[in-house]
């Protein structure tokens, strides 16, 4: 709470030594590769240092605002208009997502790519190059599960880059390229570029029976402790499962299974509810900001705590594979929690300078 209250009161527009870029050697220091701890990586371990090290937060940190002014702000000078216009984004982003990778930590690195489209939409991108910015990623994932299904797929990306992007014939010419030799390496990356656990998990959640006491474990008690809940569930601190820790990592990766068994479906739900009223309320905060810069900060800080929830919450019901995301403000992990609440005082310090500013005005 103090860390909240200390970032809520930050006033960053009169402080000229924060007006600076991101710099690719502070980046370096964000994450070290070598950081392993047992059945995740530093990055989504939610303990110790290193977690905060290797989240989004921590990049988010970095930036400083450029001395926006209203009328006159980052979409006005940096418009997403044109194709190329990408390239700062996508090589501010790259660093940063690289290096969580190949920590490995393939969780850690989706909250990366989803931070990076939501703020580009947010800040004019046509949602047909969102779709596009996707589409490999769904390549990909057919070449392995319908390869039939490509046939449609591909064309169907193609046409799309046609009537969205400007020099139409190369563009789709290219997408058609990018696509196909996407659908041609995926095996290779599929044996190659994830490790053995890391395709197990990939696997296992479409049917984790087929391994009950290796990778599926984790998934079959989830699913069972939730189950077991009810409607009510069995009461705080009363779950047979939780007491008897047949649901692994019950206090961080896992925390959702023992809230559904302890608390039910209505406690659930009430959870649910209350994540999408903070996203509610963000959006209106981001609508509202006073600067593009602090609309795109509060959008940022949403899609960080929104996506990790729905990734969370999905992987303990069965609908997602195992990844070392953790439930934001609910699993164990002191400096993941201080960071949260740092990201959320930034939010507040937009509500109290946009009311100063309207203040101002009357």
């Amino acid at each position: 709470m103090g860390a909240l209250g200390c970032s809520a009161r930050n006033d960053h527009h009169r402080r000229g030594a924060d007006r600076q870029h991101p710099t690719p050697g502070g980046l370096c220091r964000l994450v070290s590769p070598l950081d392993h701890r047992g059945l995740r990586s530093a990055a989504g371990a939610g303990t110790g240092t290193a977690a905060v090290a290797a989240s989004p937060a921590s990049f988010g940190s970095r930036l400083r605002p450029h001395g926006d002014q209203p009328g006159g702000g980052v979409f006005a000078r940096h418009p997403v208009e044109r194709p190329v216009d990408l390239m700062r984004p996508l090589g501010v982003i790259a660093v940063p997502w690289l290096l969580v990778f190949i920590q490995p930590d393939l969780g850690t690195s989706l909250v990366f790519g989803a931070l990076m489209l939501t703020m580009l939409y947010w800040s004019g991108m046509p949602v047909e190059w969102v779709i596009l910015l996707l589409s490999p990623l769904v390549t990909a994932l057919l070449s392995g599960l319908l390869p039939w299904a490509m046939a449609l797929w591909i064309p169907l990306m193609g046409v799309l880059a046609y009537r969205s992007l400007p020099w139409k014939r190369l563009a789709a010419t290219s997408t058609l390229a990018i696509h196909g030799a996407m659908a041609a390496v995926t095996p290779w990356l599929w044996m190659h570029g994830l490790k053995d656990y890391q395709r197990d998990r990939l696997v296992l959640f479409l049917d984790p029976s087929q391994d009950p006491l290796g990778g599926g474990y984790h998934l079959l008690q989830s699913t069972v402790g939730i189950g077991s809940g009810g409607v009510l569930g069995t009461g705080l601190l009363q779950g047979q499962l939780t007491k008897l820790r047949f649901i692994p990592e019950q206090h961080t990766d896992f925390i959702f299974s023992a809230l559904g068994e302890e608390t039910g479906f209505i406690g659930c739900l009430l959870v649910v509810l209350g994540f999408a009223a903070l996203m509610a309320r963000l959006l209106q905060i981001a609508r509202n900001a006073r600067t593009d810069f602090e609309s795109l900060v509060v959008i940022g800080i949403g899609t960080m705590l929104m996506f990790q929830m729905v990734v969370n919450i999905f992987m303990t019901i069965g609908l997602g594979p195992v990844t070392g995301i953790p439930l934001p403000f609910l699993s164990y992990g002191r400096s993941a929690m201080v960071v949260n609440f740092i990201a959320l005082g930034l939010c507040l310090s937009v509500v109290r300078q946009s009311r100063r500013s309207l203040a101002h005005l009357r």
